[in-house]
């Protein structure tokens, strides 16, 4: 999958895999990303080269961080790992399998001071390791202390670079394993250890997400120990953080269907969530060497709508009615009618605005059907000033996306004044025009890329 860092996607795709215990706890290592894809017991494959791994560092490892980068213009940007879940006086072990790829160290820039030197200090110094296919890179925690890493893009032509760099079409498989002193319980509910406020089992504290007065102290700290090359831990990291993932907004995965997209967008803006747009990897497709990034679509053509709440569980609901019907449960029951009678007529409109859609997108198109189907809403919209009654319901924010996407057959046709007003009434709806003219902005920019032409 790929994470959100700090705001952006990272730029490869990333796997994590650890040590479950029988009581269902995890190891967590933390860094600075939004939020981490989900720890998955070490697979058969990984066991064997964990096996080989610990046999060379001298100790065990509970944690391994899976990185696939697909080809040259993948990487990692110079950084220094970060410590706060490692365990003291262990080393670090990055395992290639792949292509080839270069690994550059460099020693971190001397850190400002109040008072200016005259001293310009000494260079930088810089090594560069080549990381061959079936290699394992040993790093100290001091040399990690003292030394920022990263993998640079390679954006060489084909004919500059080795059969080794070429080997496996430029994709590299990269597998961290770290021995990690901080844990959760099965549920992710609760943390203690090394680099959490409770450092005892039986005084785990519940974990923090989202922008808190803890977060904003822990990025502070890994941004310390990205630029110091002599950190403090325990001034920094010793009192712990109980700080799961930094950023804790909903997410929303959308299918490219305009009408499903927007009408949980609409319902997300009416209710004031905050959300974040997720998407799906490309599929990994490394079979005969071959992992090539156009093999297959990026994401498959029937993806549905998808949303991931912000709760412990990442309640997670599937298509837009599912989730328009989650919304209005969970963030706002106001949509529902407190009658039996109401209550059936909006789920009707509902149902019917289902059947609209369809007669809208056949092919072909029954036009005299399509048109009956339009005089039947003309009626509905007749019977108050919204569509299933006289307050807002489901049924408006179902319906309303398929007639802004019909409105020329709307204003083609005579005798929908009624329907025609109440579709322009809606559009002027805060929540409604917020995402409309969002959408229609990126339409603009959309257009003017492809002609060549600035707005």
């Amino acid at each position: 999958m790929i994470v959100a860092h700090q705001g952006g996607d990272v730029p490869r795709l990333v796997a994590v895999q650890g040590e479950i215990a029988e009581d269902g706890s995890i190891p967590i290592y933390r860094h600075p990303a939004d939020e981490s894809p989900p720890l998955l017991p070490f697979s058969s494959t990984v066991s064997l080269i964990k096996t080989q791994v610990e046999k060379k560092l001298g100790h065990s490892v509970n944690h391994v961080l899976i990185q696939y980068y697909r080809d040259g213009t993948d990487y990692i940007s110079e950084h220094s790992d970060k410590t706060l879940d490692i365990v003291p006086r262990t080393f670090i072990a990055n395992v290639s399998l792949g292509a080839q790829r270069l690994m550059v160290f460099r020693t971190k820039k001397p850190e400002k001071t109040e008072v200016p030197s005259s001293d310009p200090g000494s260079p930088r110094q810089a090594c560069r390791a080549p990381l061959p296919h079936n290699s394992l890179c040993k790093m100290g925690l001091v040399t990690n202390m003292r030394w920022l890493h990263g993998i640079r893009q390679d954006k060489r032509m084909a004919s500059e670079k080795t059969k080794e760099e070429l080997a496996f079409d430029g994709g590299r498989i990269s597998l961290t394993f770290r021995s990690i002193g901080t844990f959760l319980d099965k549920d992710q509910q609760k943390i203690w250890g090394q680099g959490a406020i409770s450092k005892a089992k039986d005084k785990a504290r519940m974990v923090v997400n989202g922008n808190s007065v803890q977060s904003e102290k822990m990025i502070r700290a890994f941004g310390k120990e990205n630029h110091a090359s002599d950190f403090d831990w325990d001034k920094w990291y010793g009192e712990g953080f109980d700080v799961l993932h930094i950023s804790n907004t909903p997410k929303l995965f959308l299918s490219g269907d305009f009408i499903e997209d927007i009408r949980v967008k609409i319902l997300l803006a009416e209710f004031g969530v905050p959300w974040s747009e997720a998407s799906i990897s490309p599929p990994f497709n490394w079979r005969s060497g071959n992992t090539s990034r156009t093999s297959e679509p990026a994401i498959p053509s029937s993806l549905p709508i998808t949303f991931v709440d912000n709760d412990l569980s990442k309640s997670t609901t599937i298509g837009d009615f599912a989730i328009m019907f989650y919304l209005a449960s969970v963030y706002g029951a106001v949509l529902f009618p407190t009658s039996k009678a109401e209550l059936a007529r909006m789920l009707t409109r509902v149902q019917q605005s289902i059947e609209m859609l369809k007669l809208h997108r056949a092919s072909p198109r029954n036009t005299a059907s399509f048109i009956r189907e339009i005089k039947m809403w003309e009626t509905y919209a007749k019977e108050g000033p919204y569509i299933a009654g006289d307050n807002i319901s489901l049924a408006d924010y179902a319906l309303w996306p398929i007639l802004h996407e019909i409105q020329d057959d709307l204003r083609g046709q005579n005798g929908l004044r009624t329907l025609l007003a109440y579709y322009e009434r809606l559009k002027d709806r805060e929540s409604i025009a917020k995402v409309v003219g969002g959408e229609t902005e990126k339409k603009i920019v959309a257009t003017s890329e492809c002609t060549g032409k600035g707005t």
